[in-house]
């Protein structure tokens, strides 16, 4: 993990969060498994 990554992953993982606070909690599962996804391609990449 590097600290660019995280440095980018944080900032979007914030504003996911707080988009999903405000939706469904049916959407709220499908919101965490696209912050996963996006989180591993940004740390391998």
């Amino acid at each position: 993990m590097c600290r660019r990554g995280l440095r980018v992953a944080r900032p979007l993982w914030v504003g996911v969060a707080w988009q999903a606070s405000q939706a469904q909690d049916t959407r709220l599962g499908e919101v965490r498994e696209a912050v996963l996804r996006l989180e591993n391609v940004v740390v391998q990449g």
